[in-house]
Order: C-alpha cells, then structure tokens, then sequence
C-alpha cells in the first residue's frame, strides 16, 4: 500500500472572514475552531472527501495552544465578571478536543480522531495518520494544524488507491518501507 499527500491548503488569520463563516453554533464557537472547521470544510470539498466512506476517514488536530492559556483567561474572565453569562465552549482549549470534535462532525468522519499539543510543528501527527492508515483503521486522515497565532494548516493523506477511485492525483505519494515510489 501507498499513502498519498492528496492535497494541502493554509489559511491565515488575517484572510479569515468571521462574519461569512456559517455554521447552526457559530454564536458557541471561538475564532480558533472557526478558522479550523473553515479549513476542514476547504479541504474537504478540495479532495472530494464527501465520496469516501465516513467510516474511513479520520482527523488529527494539532495545536501549539495548551490548555493552561483558556483556564488562566477564564479564571480572569470569572473572577472580573462572576459565573454568570460566561460561556465554557469560547475558551476551546480547556478540553483540546473541542475542535476537534467541531471538525469530525462537520465533515462526518467516523474513523480514528485525536487532538495533539505540540509546541512546534512536529512529525507526529504525520506518524499517527500514516500508522492509522497503513494498520487498516481508516483509509483517510485529515490532519489539521492551528497556531497560537490562528493559522492554520490542512493536509489530507489517504491509500492511494482511494484517491485514484475519485479521479485525483496525488501532491506526493509515501511508499510502504522497502518499496520505491
């Protein structure tokens, strides 16, 4: 088996328009998940990921903003303004699986999701998508990486026999170890 990088797509805070984002919960959401499940929703239509399975795609979320950051700026917000009217779902990063979780709905993905805190863009989150793939767990994984800053990074990674059945090409295929691309 062959996994292929079937396409990657950026969009930077300053580009993302709040106002048009559309979404029944969007009033619930941070600008953080709604610049995240803009990019899900971008790339998804990009890789025509409505035509695979639900069931065989899965979402990796990685972030560089821990959950220390939203408990220290809700603990201010409740201590200068009380308990009432602060809503927990703005301060996303408490549960790091709030995006992620945004994301997996949206595009219906049923296979294997995990959101990951790393400090820097790092290789595991590629890791966990190719070991999910290759172990047969799903044949698809989007993977989604925001920034303290709120830009954000999309790639989706598939077999790449599920590519060829949409009629795409591949931006880069990664062979199986002991076989040549």
């Amino acid at each position: 088996m062959s996994l292929a990088i079937t396409d990657c797509e950026y969009l930077f805070e300053r580009y993302f328009n709040e106002q048009i984002f559309d979404h029944r919960d969007s009033r619930l959401m941070d600008k953080q998940t709604k610049i995240a499940v803009s990019m899900a929703r971008k790339l998804f239509e990009k890789v025509k990921g409505n035509e695979i399975s639900s069931k065989d795609i899965g979402v990796v979320f990685l972030s560089d903003i821990g959950p220390m950051e939203s408990i220290t700026e809700y603990t201010s917000l409740i201590k200068e303004k009380g308990y009432v009217g602060i809503n927990p779902s703005k301060f996303p990063n408490i549960m790091s699986a709030t995006p992620l979780a945004r994301i997996a709905m949206d595009i219906k993905a049923k296979g294997p999701c995990i959101p990951l805190l790393s400090t820097k863009a790092n290789k595991h989150a590629l890791m966990y998508a190719f070991e999910q793939i290759t172990a047969g767990r799903c044949r698809a994984i989007m993977l989604i990486h925001i920034t303290s800053r709120n830009n954000c990074f999309g790639c989706f990674i598939e077999d790449e026999e599920l590519l060829k059945k949409r009629g795409l090409h591949p931006k880069l295929i990664i062979s199986e170890k002991g076989r040549n691309a």
